[in-house]
Formats: C-alpha cells, structure tokens, sequence
C-alpha cells in the first residue's frame, strides 16, 4: 500500500494541484483510480468563504469522477454538500482511526490532504 500525505498546509489552490498531481501520478503509473482512497480534511484559516471553498472542492471531486472519498474535519459537511455522492464523513481523525484498518484494505494507494491542525498524519501510524 502506498500513502500520499499532503498535510502541511490547505487552501482551494494547493488542494487542487495536489489532487491534480497525484491523478498525473495515477495516469503515468497507469493505476486505476479506482483503486485510490481519497481523503481530505478541513481547510482551515482561509478565511470567510470558508464554507464555499468545502463545497467547492466537493464539487471539483466530484467532476474529476472520483468515487472513493472521505472527509475529515468539523467542515467535512461542507465538502459533501458539494461533492454529492457516496462518501464518509468524520468529525475528526479519531474517529476515523477507529474504523481505518478495516476501510482501506480494499485500497492500494490513499491520498490524504488537509490542513495540518485535522492531524491526518495520525492514521499512517
């Protein structure tokens, strides 16, 4: 399994081109998108639209077609209101961690990108 953590610093720009940078990743390794578990977690201290840069995310994940999502974060509502389809919320990482090991067995890479106050890094331990 190979892990791609992002979890230093999150805004709608850097959100994107490392979404955008890991599909590269996928189409010049030629693995099926499929097979990837994309996590994000809250983007914090970007201000007022707050709320709006969530369900716009949501929204461009959900244009990229990408089905296996996971939000993380007191926003991850805001995220899902864009995105639209299936996916998992967690109010926080702790709450992930409980269910982790049994979540990513069906999945050979995992993105995860958040701003580093959700402490995505915690599940890689």
């Amino acid at each position: 399994r190979q892990y791609f953590l992002d979890a230093y610093n999150a805004n709608p720009s850097s959100m994107e081109a490392s979404i955008e940078g890991f599909l590269d990743y996928c189409k010049f390794k030629k693995i099926k998108v499929d097979s990837c578990l994309f996590v994000l977690g809250d983007m914090n201290e970007i201000g007022k639209d707050l709320e709006s840069h969530h369900r716009m995310l949501g929204s461009f994940l959900n244009n990229k077609g990408l089905a296996n999502v996971i939000f993380v974060g007191k926003h991850s509502h805001y995220y899902k209101n864009g995105y639209k389809d299936d996916c998992k919320l967690f109010s926080d990482v702790e709450s992930l961690q409980l269910v982790w090991e049994k979540i990513i067995t069906n999945f050979d890479y995992i993105f995860l990108k958040g701003s580093r106050t959700v402490k995505l890094e915690y599940l890689l331990d």
